[in-house]
């Protein structure tokens, strides 16, 4: 069936769907339309009975970039980046957490930023050859977001986690593998 979202594929084989984030171009990286669009997509298979399981990828060369650091709000002013990470990805993110079905990311090339917290949230995780996590934030002065940080110290410990992220290591799959 064809999807109804702009940048969201959603596809069902049998009891699994495949929820794809879909701006290959832009290597998926999270704009006010994508984060809206996974929202309503994971919500619409997290209720949907005939699926068992639910695979979150990314289309293209990446599972995402990150954020797209090109998408500006109208209203600079206003803005704060709080409400975007508290109204727009927290729930989506919360969604696949206490899902009642498994969600298995299946990360290709850059799973990056905001997008490494999608990758990492989920309940197992499959990474191709050339995939990588990637907390991109120490290159723009943050810290990771999206409860990265919170995944990063439960799966490799306060050093290790404090390491990827002060020092913005691309971990590999084989090293993923290699620290659990």
């Amino acid at each position: 069936a064809m999807s109804k979202y702009e940048t969201v594929l959603v596809e069902r084989h049998g009891a699994v769907a495949v929820v794809s984030l879909n701006r290959p171009d832009k290597l998926n990286s999270f704009h006010g339309p994508l984060r809206r669009d996974l929202l309503l997509a994971v919500r619409e298979v997290n209720e949907d009975d005939t699926v068992r399981v639910v695979i979150l990828t990314g289309a293209g060369r990446a599972f995402s970039a990150g954020a797209d650091l090109a998408d500006m709000p109208e209203d600079k002013s206003t803005f704060r980046v709080e409400d975007q990470l508290n109204g727009e990805y927290k729930p989506a993110l919360m969604a696949i957490h206490e899902a009642t079905k498994p969600w298995i990311s299946a990360i290709n090339g850059a799973c990056a930023g905001i997008g490494s917290a999608f990758g990492m949230v989920c309940d197992l995780t499959v990474m191709a050859d050339d995939a990588y996590i990637y907390q991109a934030f120490a290159g723009i002065s943050l810290v990771p977001d999206g409860g990265a940080t919170w995944h990063l110290v439960r799966t490799l410990g306060r050093k290790r986690a404090y390491e990827v992220i002060a020092t913005g290591e691309k971990i590999r799959a084989d090293k993923c593998l290699q620290w659990g």
